[in-house]
């Protein structure tokens, strides 16, 4: 399912299952609802896993979109990933387990909370099953990942067994298409009382619950 320029729709209900890139694409719509749905084992045709628009359930360019009560696991790249120049997104009730990268990306966007989700065992199958080399580190995988995007909260998590818990990172990004005069930067960010647990003796990874790489 690809959803674009569309106002106030709602996508609820729904099985996007073994798809061979996304299970639902989301571009340029605004006050979206996105509830009740199961993203499973999408990217069948095996595109380059994780950073080039592959796994669960993506949206790019989008203002006012609620993300709730979605399961997305055993994708073969993100689970929900949010991805250039969205704005105040409410992302929360989610379950996202077992997806080869991160359970749920934020990258160079603005405003949002991320919240009330059950994030497990996220980021292990990312290098080893044709992904972007052997990065297993913060900046590469994550239960939630915050790329360089600004105002985000991020509270009352379960971050359980990923490779890593919750990574914050800001990097050269750029500026908005949408509004050229803001920097895509991880500033004013909030991170608290999430529940964090990293598995002992894992082979990869750096074991890490939290951090902030810049």
């Amino acid at each position: 399912l690809h959803i674009t320029t569309a106002h106030r729709a709602w996508i609820h209900h729904n099985e996007f299952v073994r798809n061979g890139q996304l299970g639902m694409g989301h571009h340029r719509s605004n006050n979206t609802l996105v509830e009740d749905n199961r993203f499973v084992e999408n990217n069948t045709d095996k595109f380059w896993r994780a950073d080039w628009e592959s796994g669960g359930f993506k949206a790019t360019y989008s203002e006012g979109t609620v993300c709730r009560r979605n399961l997305a696991h055993n994708n073969e790249g993100i689970g929900i990933w949010f991805d250039i120049d969205n704005v105040n997104i409410d992302c929360y009730d989610n379950t996202a387990t077992d997806n080869y990268a991160d359970g749920i990306r934020y990258e160079i966007s603005f405003a949002a909370k991320i919240h009330d989700n059950t994030i497990s065992g996220n980021g292990y199958r990312y290098a080893t099953s044709g992904g972007r080399g052997q990065d297993y580190s913060m900046f590469a995988v994550a239960g939630i990942n915050v790329n360089s995007s600004s105002d985000v909260e991020v509270y009352n998590n379960a971050v359980l067994d990923n490779q890593n818990g919750i990574s914050l990172q800001s990097r050269s990004r750029g500026n908005s298409k949408t509004w050229p005069e803001r920097v895509f930067e991880t500033r004013n960010a909030w991170v608290h009382h999430n529940l964090i647990r990293q598995p002992t003796g894992a082979q990869f990874g750096e074991g890490i619950a939290a951090g902030l790489n810049t």
